[in-house]
């Protein structure tokens, strides 16, 4: 199976460095490897894609606060993506072989446009990982405890299946959320895959400058997501339809 998986990470600075480098890398190791697109022009971007070899697309569309906006990164991977199938996956978040089995999974099962989302693991990873040992996975796959169903951290999707994102700011509340309540609008099959794909989220803290849930870019990205009309266009991995674990994909009872 192939497919694209795509992200826009923070400055590699400090341990954000660690961290970002963690898990882009751990995307190339799986199998099937994946078509990496790292995008954005933050500090130590262009020296670190070049170090991994991945493809790499500088320039993107910024806010006036100069964040990346949702809408932009998704059309633009779509032009540059060979795949039909593609992920946005944040760049804290390290990735198991298992992601690319369930997605298999559900390809095979769904002629139309789907989407799959799942909760992460939450976890404190301060060190550069080994990748030259074989066991680097055994080390992390039954860490970290299950964040919530509201903060979601990945999604694999078909290429065609989003027409019209609003212009969110990447990083702050609510753009997730509408991501998945809009395929769920329109009766698309949207799959939790919590109990198929285990993902590592490296915990880490917020820059000084950036409040995610309380500032400005968060009160737009509410407003944008109809919050502020009280139509609350939220969904959750738990309001999707289906769900997939290591022995089906049925339907939520």
């Amino acid at each position: 199976m192939d497919m694209t998986i795509f992200t826009v990470p923070r400055p590699f600075i400090g341990h954000f460095k660690v961290i970002q480098r963690n898990a882009i890398t751990s995307w190339t190791k799986l199998s099937p490897v994946p078509h990496v697109l790292v995008m954005g022009d933050d500090e130590g971007t262009e020296e670190f894609v070049k170090d991994l070899g991945v493809s790499y697309c500088p320039k993107v569309i910024r806010n006036e606060l100069g964040t990346p906006t949702i809408d932009f990164l998704f059309h633009r991977a779509k032009e540059l993506s060979p795949h039909n199938i593609m992920a946005y996956v944040n760049a804290d978040i390290i990735l198991f072989d298992d992601f690319m089995e369930a997605t298999a999974r559900v390809a095979a099962k769904f002629d139309d446009d789907f989407l799959i989302v799942g909760q992460r693991g939450d976890y404190g990873v301060g060190d550069p990982i080994d990748f030259s040992n074989p066991n680097w996975r055994d080390a992390l796959k039954n860490k970290g405890g299950l964040h919530g169903v509201c903060g979601i951290d990945y999604f694999i999707f078909t290429r065609n299946l989003y027409d019209i994102i609003p212009p969110f700011a990447i990083g702050r509340t609510a753009w997730d959320n509408w991501l998945v309540w809009n395929p769920i609008s329109r009766g698309k099959p949207v799959v939790d895959a919590t109990g198929a794909i285990k993902i590592i989220h490296q915990n880490h803290n917020y820059p000084s400058h950036c409040d995610p849930f309380t500032g400005p870019e968060a009160q737009e990205n509410r407003r944008l997501a109809g919050e502020d009309a009280g139509t609350g266009c939220f969904g959750y991995t738990s309001h999707a339809p289906w769900i997939i674990n290591s022995e089906e994909i049925k339907r939520r009872n």
